[in-house]
Formats: structure tokens, sequence, C-alpha cells
């Protein structure tokens, strides 16, 4: 199982796609490391995840104004299911770390 410090702090980075707004946030300690398990081999990588290092309360305010969101980290997922982003059945462990997407579907 990975373990990592927690430090109350996530990067969040935006990317702009065909007019959506895709948003990556990831915990601190995560950014640049892969995480394996299973078959399943997940990279952090700083070109997707490594923007703006903010408090994990501010990352989440920030979901709302997203149309994809991909998170990484148990402190992110954590924050985002306490407020109504996440269903904890809609999360996935790798190897002890919570991953969740949210896409906004709008019609």
């Amino acid at each position: 199982m990975y373990r990592y410090p927690y430090t109350g702090r996530a990067y969040v980075k935006r990317h702009e796609s065909e007019g959506y707004v895709i948003l990556a946030v990831c915990d601190e300690m995560l950014l640049g490391r892969s995480i394996n398990n299973n078959g399943i081999d997940f990279t952090v990588s700083r070109a997707f995840y490594g923007g703006v290092l903010l408090s994990v309360r501010e990352a989440v305010n920030m979901l709302n104004d997203a149309d994809v969101v991909n998170l990484v980290g148990n402190e992110v997922v954590e924050e985002a299911i306490r407020r109504g982003f996440v269903v904890p059945e809609a999360v996935a462990d790798i190897d002890g770390v919570k991953h969740a997407q949210i896409i906004r579907i709008m019609y």
C-alpha cells in the first residue's frame, strides 16, 4: 500500500479543450509519483497535474467551474466526497490512493 504524508495542500491545473474546462487535482505529495497496483500503473504527471499549489479546500472550491475533473489523492477525494461532488461508490483505489473523475453533462 502506497503511503504518503498529508499536507492539506493540492496541486490544481486547468486545461481547456474544445470549449471544455478540464481540472486536474492531486494531493501535494503525489505530484510526479507513480502508483502501481494489480496491473494498473498510474503516473501523477507534472505536465497534467502540476499547476498551482492551494489548500485542499481551495482546490475543491474550483470544481464547480469545470466540465471534467480528475482527482487523485486521499485528501482531495475525501474533501470532494464531504462536499457532495463525488459519491464514495465511484472512487477507485489504486494501491491505497483514491482516484475519482467527475464529468458534468449538460443537456
